[in-house]
């Protein structure tokens, strides 16, 4: 096996500058962490709801916001509406199919999403502590 140097260079018929294209990863991996963080909370919600004497069903606001999803009458999760997993991954999408510095509206919902995911965090935290 040989091994050869390699270059990338960014595609010169964009016109996009070294610092926009920083800007637009950096957004990009703050996107996928915040993913990341609000799938643990999910799963963290529903765990606690399955726990006995956990706090149960105010975990529903939490995941209703988080997921998008809600219960339905048997249990089953019913999606009205979208939640901040869905905001972030469209954005992931949007940050990930574009060709420079993020918008200042990109840049305003992972703001957003980071606080409000970050308020439910919290709130999570505190539900969780031994009572």
């Amino acid at each position: 096996m040989r091994e050869v140097p390699l270059t990338v260079r960014a595609d010169p018929r964009t016109g996009v500058s070294a610092a926009a294209l920083r800007a637009q990863y950096a957004l990009g991996i703050r996107v996928r962490e915040a993913l990341t963080r609000a799938h643990a909370t999910i799963a963290e919600v529903r765990r606690l709801r399955a726990a006995p004497n956990g706090p149960g069903a105010a975990l529903d606001s939490m995941e209703r916001d988080l997921a998008g999803a809600t219960r339905g009458d048997g249990g089953e999760l019913v999606i009205p509406r979208p939640g901040i997993v869905d905001k972030l991954a469209v954005l992931a999408g949007r940050v990930d199919l574009g060709d420079g510095a993020p918008t200042a509206a990109s840049l305003a919902v992972a703001a957003q999403m980071e606080k409000e995911l970050a308020g439910h965090m919290t709130a999570l935290a505190r539900l969780s502590r031994p009572r």
